[in-house]
């Protein structure tokens, strides 16, 4: 009796020793992401990107092209707290939306796109999607919008919650920004991204002529998946972090530039745009 009761404890002790290291495995995943996006056909990048993943923190740097490169705009997810903070370093100010804020958004667009028979395809596009197994590729199609992502498979697949996380919730961002692409195609893709378990490599978009783009889009972007973070990385989030402290708060109307004279008395960082 006393036997199977040493065992019991045993195998409980290994239980729980085990349940331990999966979750500290789980939360000390460093990696980056560097991207470069191109428009049409050409062969230099017209901006660029160095993503920063920290545990449950996610640090989005846009940079320019000077050697080397400084930091033009910042973006934080804390996913944690659930929450999306953008940094103006020219006017050293911050906006904060949480993720419900940033769904009601999402929600509002759709109802204001729906309503205008011209952009009614944006919400309602039906894609046909094509998985290329062999070539890593997946391959939406709608009558308006081509998507085509190659991807790959990380070589932890921890990596992928927080990943997931990142598409869904920088995609649904543009619905903050009045000049922000509508997210629902893309998110859309974003879906079947996940599905594959895949970080992308590269994807490209071709829009024909619509209402919102009259010549119709193309662009392209690349993404390069590096594995742990480098002493210079950890240091652009620790001054992410000061910087995310040190500035204040202010509305979205204000931080978008769209109330010149918005006050900046008004913490809630979270007022719907108007149209």
């Amino acid at each position: 009796m006393v036997s199977q009761i040493q065992k019991s404890i045993q195998l409980v002790a290994l239980m729980t020793a085990a349940l331990v290291w999966a979750n500290a495995t789980a939360v000390c995943q460093e990696f980056k992401i560097e991207t470069a996006i191109y428009a049409g056909d050409a062969k230099l990048p017209v901006a660029q990107n160095v993503t920063l993943f920290q545990n449950d923190l996610i640090v989005d740097l846009k940079v320019d092209f000077a050697n080397p490169p400084n930091v033009l705009e910042t973006k934080i997810y804390d996913s944690r707290q659930k929450k999306v903070t953008l940094l103006d370093h020219a006017r050293s100010i911050r906006l904060e939306i949480s993720d419900n804020r940033l769904l009601q958004m999402v929600d509002g667009l759709r109802r204001d796109i729906s309503q205008k028979k011209d952009l009614q395809f944006l919400v309602s596009e039906v894609f046909e999607e094509t998985e290329e197994l062999e070539t890593s590729r997946i391959v939406l199609k709608s009558p308006t919008i081509r998507y085509q992502v190659e991807g790959q498979r990380p070589t932890d697949s921890n990596y992928l919650p927080i990943h997931g996380e990142f598409l869904d919730i920088f995609t649904r961002l543009s619905a903050s920004d009045p000049g922000g692409f509508p997210p629902f195609a893309r998110l859309r893709l974003n879906e079947s991204i996940k599905k594959m378990g895949w970080i992308p490599t590269s994807v490209e978009i071709e829009m024909g002529a619509n209402a919102l783009v009259p010549k119709g889009v193309k662009m392209k972007s690349t993404h390069v998946l590096i594995d742990g973070l480098s002493t210079d990385d950890l240091a652009k989030i620790e001054a992410a972090k000061k910087q995310w402290l040190g500035y204040p708060v202010v509305n979205l109307l204000k931080f978008r530039g769209i109330d010149q004279t918005a006050s900046a008395d008004n913490q809630s960082g979270e007022t719907t745009a108007t149209k």
